[in-house]
């Protein structure tokens, strides 16, 4: 693995890491700005992962995209309390590709400049 593969490992890990360990300040500081106010904020973001906890991380291909981003292909497993924003689903299994960007500060390598569903995105676990 080279040092993208090493430092998209350490982004992710500090994104769901925050989010499991109800450190939602620390996941949320790894989204870019313009993807912190799709959240509607740092409250809003909080309070829709409260009940989530996240597993069976994987992640497929990484690759520098012309843009300067680099993609990610990624599925994860989610568990939280059945709610509009998760399908009314309290098992999900998620396909994702995240769109990360330097980050001119410090932290983490990346932020999270956006995510994007994948074909079929979610399934009932």
């Amino acid at each position: 693995a080279d040092e993208t593969d090493f430092l998209v490992a350490l982004t992710l890990s500090e994104y769901f890491g925050g989010i499991n360990h109800h450190d939602y300040l620390q996941s949320y500081n790894v989204l870019a700005p313009p993807l912190q106010a799709v959240q509607q904020g740092y409250d809003n973001f909080a309070s829709g992962y409260a009940t989530t906890n996240d597993s069976s991380i994987v992640v497929g291909n990484v690759y520098d995209a012309s843009d300067g981003e680099v993609e990610v292909g990624l599925s994860f497993t989610s568990n939280q309390a059945p709610m509009p924003a998760n399908y009314e689903e309290q098992c999900t299994v998620w396909s994702m590709h995240y769109g990360l960007v330097q980050n001119p500060s410090r932290g983490s390598p990346f932020l999270i400049a956006s995510a994007e569903n994948v074909g079929p995105a979610y399934q009932s676990c």
